[in-house]
């Protein structure tokens, strides 16, 4: 489970717009957390040294992870997904869908947006499920927040989502993303219908 002297390494995505309020939001995870956590910051491409350095004197156990240095090896993996590059060139959430499972190590993932304030202290939050079937473990949402819609969705049978999943804070086993399902939806215009 991606523990080590480090602790839990928790990725979150942002830019620079977003410094301060993710060092706030992410302070109080590694600050309530009962397990150590290791922040890893996926940057858009717009933090600064400064950004950096007031981020890292608020969330001491935290790291970056800068767009320019992951452009490349993400580019080189993502040849094969060419609609999913396409999304991550366009799209600054491409960052986070396909980053996070690239460029992470460990066999799950935990992630989590920046802008989840935690109030009171809590453990075993990025733990699986005993089903060895299961994926991950995901928010539940009050509503739907795809980018398709009902009617779409009963037209295309075969397709199955998680119903009413809010990706804002979440840990899944990265053995269960499956980038060719990724891939066909990407390259099917009928499902474009919300960006």
């Amino acid at each position: 489970m991606g523990t080590d002297r480090r602790g839990i390494d928790v990725h979150t995505m942002m830019g620079h717009m977003h410094i301060e309020l993710g060092a706030r939001c992410l302070g109080s995870l590694a600050k309530f957390s009962q397990e150590p956590v290791h922040v890893i910051v996926h940057e858009d491409g717009s933090v600064t040294e400064e950004d950096m350095e007031e981020f890292c004197a608020q969330v001491p156990n935290s790291s970056f992870v800068m767009k320019k240095d992951a452009d490349t090896q993400m580019n080189d993996f993502l040849d094969k997904y060419p609609a999913c590059k396409r999304l991550r060139d366009n799209l600054v959430f491409g960052l986070k869908i396909f980053d996070i499972q690239v460029l992470g190590s460990d066999e799950n993932l935990a992630y989590t947006d920046c802008d989840i304030l935690f109030l009171k202290p809590f453990s075993d939050l990025f733990q699986m499920p005993p089903d060895p079937n299961a994926g991950g473990v995901f928010m539940r949402d009050r509503i739907q927040g795809y980018c398709l819609r009902s009617t779409q969705l009963l037209l295309t049978p075969g397709l199955k989502l998680a119903d009413r999943l809010n990706g804002g804070l979440l840990y899944f086993r990265r053995a269960a993303f499956d980038w060719d399902l990724v891939e066909w939806f990407l390259t099917h215009n009928q499902f474009k219908v919300h960006p």
